[in-house]
C-alpha cells in the first residue's frame, strides 16, 4: 500500500461494488447544499453526541468525504479516516479537505495501525449482497467496544427505480436492522426511522409510478435534482428536519424513508 500522486493511499486493486460508476461525481455537486444530505448529517452528529466513541473514526464507503469532514469539524475525533473503493470519490474527498483517504475495501485497510472507536456505514450496506457476511467480517477487524453508526434506506414498500439505479439490494425496517445486528452479535444501542416527512412523497412520486410501470429509467439530472430544493420548499423541509431531530433521539419517529442504527461490537 502506498500513496499516489493525489495523496490517496491505494493497494492497486479495483473493488467491485454495486454502485453507479459516476455516483460519487454526481453527488459531489449536491452534497454540500442538498437538504437531504444536510439533514442526514445533522442526524449523524446528534447521534454521535448521544452515543460518543473514543479514538479514531472511520467512514467506510464515505464517498466524497462530505460527512466525514463534518464529523471531523464538529466531533473532533483523534483521526478521521475515509475508506472509499471509488477513486473519483477519493479524489473529491482530498479536494474537499479530507487528509486520510484510502482507496480500497475495509478488508484491505490496516486496522492495526489505528485506534478505532467509531465506524460509519452511511447508506452502504444496502449495496452489499450479503450484509450479514459483510458486517461479520468487519467485526473481526475492529476492536471490541467499537461503535458502528449505520444508516440505510427504509421500508421495502418504498422500493422504486431509484433503488435499482443506485445498486440497492434491499430496503430495511427497524425490525430487520435489529435482526441484522443480532445476526452479527452486535449490541443494539439505538434504532430509529428518520426522514418521516419524505415517506409519503417518495411513495407517491417514486414507488407508485414505478410499480405501475410509468418510470423506466433515471437520468443523471433527475438523480441529482431529487436532492435539491430552493426557496420556500427548502425552508419547509428545514423546519420539518429540525422538528424531527429530537424525536429521532427519543426513538419516537413511527416511520421514515431512512433508518438509523447504532451498534456496539
Amino acid at each position: 500500500m502506498q500513496k499516489d500522486q493525489n495523496g490517496i493511499w491505494r493497494t492497486g486493486k479495483q473493488a467491485d461494488v454495486s454502485f453507479p460508476s459516476d455516483g460519487n461525481e454526481k453527488m459531489n455537486t449536491v452534497e454540500s447544499s442538498g437538504f437531504w444530505f444536510e439533514h442526514r448529517n445533522n442526524v449523524l452528529i446528534d447521534t454521535i453526541h448521544k452515543y460518543p466513541f473514543k479514538g479514531d473514526y472511520v467512514d467506510i464507503g464515505g464517498g466524497n468525504g462530505f460527512q466525514l469532514k463534518q464529523v471531523i469539524k464538529k466531533i473532533k475525533p483523534s483521526r478521521g479516516v475515509l475508506i472509499e473503493p471509488g477513486y473519483d470519490g477519493c479524489k473529491n474527498a482530498i479536494q474537499n479537505g479530507v487528509d486520510d483517504v484510502y482507496c480500497m475495501t475495509f478488508e484491505e485497510f490496516e486496522w492495526e495501525a489505528f485506534q478505532v472507536g467509531g465506524i460509519a456505514l452511511l447508506d452502504v450496506i444496502e449495496h452489499i449482497a450479503d450484509d450479514v457476511e459483510f458486517l461479520t467480517m468487519l467485526q473481526k477487524k475492529v476492536p471490541k467496544g467499537t461503535l458502528i453508526y449505520i444508516m440505510v434506506p427504509a421500508l421495502p414498500w418504498l422500493w422504486s427505480k431509484n433503488d435499482e439505479h443506485s445498486g440497492h439490494f434491499r430496503r430495511y425496517t427497524k425490525k430487520s436492522l435489529r435482526q441484522l445486528g443480532k445476526a452479527c452479535s452486535f449490541e443494539p444501542l439505538h434504532v430509529s426511522y428518520f426522514f418521516s416527512y419524505l415517506t409519503l412523497p417518495v411513495f407517491i412520486f417514486r414507488s407508485i409510478p414505478f410499480h405501475l410501470g410509468f418510470i423506466k429509467s433515471i437520468t443523471k439530472k433527475n438523480s441529482t435534482n431529487q436532492h435539491k430544493s430552493k426557496g420556500f420548499i427548502r425552508c419547509i423541509l428545514k423546519i420539518f428536519g429540525k422538528l424531527e431531530r429530537p424525536m429521532i433521539q427519543k426513538k419516537i419517529v413511527p416511520f421514515g424513508s431512512s433508518c438509523l442504527g447504532v451498534f456496539k461490537v
